[in-house]
């Protein structure tokens, strides 16, 4: 029973201290042994001096561990104390040095991320948990590694469990519930997501907001866990997931949403499909804009130069397709979107010749096109560009002093060149 006794009274150190206590002669060792019975002294030492989190790095220094007998005693709890203590994690070398930090939750954030600390974690919430309960960062943490096992501990001890109990005001907090909820959705952590979801009452806002995050990052298990927490399923909850698959451009997850297409009615507010659809432009996925166009076949005539601006924005040029097929070149003012929307993306993306051949195939107006491009900063310093459309009889009689003007205040002598034999031919 004694044997017992004293196993009990270090287990929870882990490593050499459990095992050494754990044999039958632990007792007669650590008198014989004058390294052993010190290093049991220095622990016994710990245990009595650490209070909570504040009291770490003092009782390190007192204790006087030398880097080697750390690692020696390879203990996780330990460990813990001395990343706690020093912002480092125990390496066998590197002396101890503390490295202090007047914010008391940040003490408890580096035993969580990146290397999770449970049982150190756990040693010192049993001490003091009152100073973590405000602490909703550390749930953060916790939930964005995907750490259950980490996550369930501070529940446990209720840390960061304040916020809960009125989440809108939590802005003091440094992050609120919801953001933590998002944290673990993005990363779709559904075993972190399913301990957070308990602990309020979330409205159909925050449902909104949850599944569109949940289906942007392409994570079906949580949609369809979502899709039972928030039931019954609004038109508006459809919408948001609908939006999220529209933007993360997964066909297998449109699919999925699409599930519940029945809800959807072909005469839907148009602005709202004119969301979704733009969504699919941004995410330069082609099918998914096909889908998006086929759910709503009478959206044609609002199609809108956001929409368009976004298609023009993508490399491959994939979604300007699908829209111009779909006759986004048919009502009045469409070419003259595309060109517009060229102009303002042109900081995002090259305006190469390649985009250039497939923008006339297309049958966007190109002498317009040239115009406008052939006045604007960032294509004058697109020599090939520039060429390729003088060669394609870009017209410089109306801009010449305007476009000279520009490429000379930009500097590209290449193009002042071609600017200049243009007008002499």
């Amino acid at each position: 029973m004694a044997a017992l006794a004293q196993s009990s009274l270090y287990e929870h150190w882990g490593g050499l201290p459990a095992v050494l206590a754990a044999a039958d002669d632990f007792a007669a060792a650590r008198t014989a042994d004058p390294s052993i019975g010190a290093m049991f002294a220095k622990l016994d030492q710990l245990d009595t001096e650490i209070k909570g989190f504040l009291s770490v790095a003092d009782a390190l220094r007192a204790a006087n561990l030398s880097a080697e007998e750390v690692s020696r005693i390879n203990s996780p709890l330990l460990d813990g104390l001395w990343k706690l203590a020093t912002f480092r994690d125990a390496d066998g070398t590197t002396e101890f040095a503390t490295e202090p930090s007047s914010d008391i939750h940040i003490l408890l954030h580096r035993l969580i991320y990146p290397r999770p600390y449970p049982s150190t974690a756990q040693y010192l919430l049993q001490r003091d948990a009152a100073c973590q309960s405000r602490n909703v960062r550390a749930l953060g943490y916790a939930a964005g590694a995907g750490d259950a096992e980490m996550l369930a501990l501070l529940l446990q001890f209720l840390v960061g469990c304040d916020a809960f109990k009125e989440p809108e005001m939590a802005v003091s907090f440094g992050l609120s519930p919801t953001d933590v909820l998002l944290i673990a959705i993005s990363n779709g952590h559904l075993s972190c997501i399913t301990q957070l979801y308990g602990l309020y009452r979330w409205e159909e806002r925050h449902h909104i907001l949850f599944v569109r995050r949940a289906c942007v990052h392409g994570h079906l298990h949580v949609f369809h866990y979502l899709v039972e927490m928030a039931a019954p399923v609004t038109l508006q909850f459809l919408y948001a997931a609908l939006s999220g698959a529209a933007r993360q451009g997964e066909v297998s997850v449109l699919d999925a949403v699409l599930k519940y297409r029945h809800m959807i009615s072909s005469n839907q507010d148009p602005q709202a499909t004119l969301d979704i659809i733009n969504d699919a432009c941004a995410s330069g996925s082609p099918e998914a804009l096909k889908q998006m166009l086929l759910l709503w076949p009478n959206v044609k005539p609002f199609l809108s130069g956001r929409v368009i601006h976004s298609a023009v924005r993508q490399s491959d040029m994939q979604c300007l397709e699908v829209l111009v097929n779909a006759g986004a070149l048919d009502f009045p003012g469409g070419a003259n979107w595309v060109i517009a929307a060229l102009h303002r993306s042109i900081t995002h993306c090259d305006v190469t010749v390649a985009k250039l051949q497939t923008l006339g195939s297309m049958g966007v107006p190109m002498d317009k096109l040239f115009s406008n491009m052939l006045q604007n900063p960032k294509f004058l310093t697109l020599p090939e560009s520039v060429q390729y459309a003088l060669q394609m009889g870009a017209d410089l009689r109306a801009t010449f002093d305007r476009t000279l003007y520009i490429a000379a205040a930009i500097g590209n002598k290449q193009v002042i060149l071609l600017l200049l034999n243009a007008m002499d031919m």
